[in-house]
């Protein structure tokens, strides 16, 4: 059940690689940003793509790693904490928008569910 979770998450990550890519070309075609703008914001968007892209093959292709490892655990962790971060600043820079942060928000629940111990773990600690 655990590692159906995963497999959500990695779709909405493949997800957002796209949403990054269609990011690229609106930087690129903008007419409001400056030339050093620009710079920063195709490097922003690059390191947040490849992280996501990270993200998508370990949910997708690497899931019993996640599952079954103390680090996967971490990293799960981790990934849920980064969708958190990026919803609250997401919130803070362009205002409350209920898609974005529900999105947000719905990716990192899927992260933490897929950790959370089960009933049976529970018992038999």
């Amino acid at each position: 059940m655990k590692s159906i979770f995963l497999t959500i998450g990695g779709v909405f990550q493949i997800l957002l690689v796209v949403l990054h890519i269609f990011i690229f070309f609106g930087i690129a075609s903008s007419t409001e940003l400056g030339t050093d703008t620009k710079v920063s914001s195709h490097i922003f968007n690059a390191a947040v793509t490849v992280t996501v892209m990270f993200f998508a093959y370990i949910s997708l292709l690497r899931k019993q790693d996640l599952l079954n490892t103390g680090f996967g655990r971490i990293v799960c962790w981790f990934i849920a904490i980064f969708y958190l971060q990026r919803g609250f600043v997401e919130a803070l820079l362009r205002g409350f928008d209920i898609v974005n942060l529900g999105l947000c928000l719905v990716i990192a629940a899927l992260y933490i569910i897929a950790v959370l111990p089960s009933k049976t773990e529970i018992k038999t600690i």
